[in-house]
């Protein structure tokens, strides 16, 4: 089992690494690199929360877990159901699309996200034991 999350790690890295080198060759101007690294850490970052909520280490982590997401589901229901909805009109028009720098933005937080949740996820399921 050990060996398919080393192979797991493996290929998050290299993904991972692969991305980062992406966004130093997406331009030559200097002062886009450190926009993208925040993005990128950005899409890390949340993908360890959410892969963190959807795998509740212990009883304790599960309650906890379970009194925020629902706190957090009436705010997102809400308030920012209603905010998306321009976000995103404005993140799938052309003029936005078009540009190479936007796109690679959007794509490489998606990419950070989705690599940070699933190694998460695979950590905590299937490797730690619970308490």
């Amino acid at each position: 089992m050990k060996v398919l999350l080393y192979i797991a790690t493996s290929v998050a890295l290299l993904m991972f690494t692969v991305l980062a080198m992406a966004a130093l060759y997406i331009t030559t101007e200097p002062v886009v690199i450190p926009m993208n690294a925040t993005i990128m850490i950005l899409g890390l970052s949340l993908g360890w929360l959410c892969g963190t909520f959807m795998t509740p280490y212990n009883n304790r982590e599960s309650e906890y877990v379970s009194s925020f997401t629902k706190a957090v589901s009436v705010f997102a229901s809400g308030y920012l159901i209603g905010k998306a909805d321009k976000l995103v009109e404005y993140i799938l028009s052309p003029s936005f699309l078009i540009n190479t720098l936007s796109a690679f933005r959007i794509m490489s937080f998606v990419a950070s996200f989705v690599i940070s949740l699933m190694l998460t996820y695979i950590f905590r399921q299937y490797y730690l034991e619970p308490k």
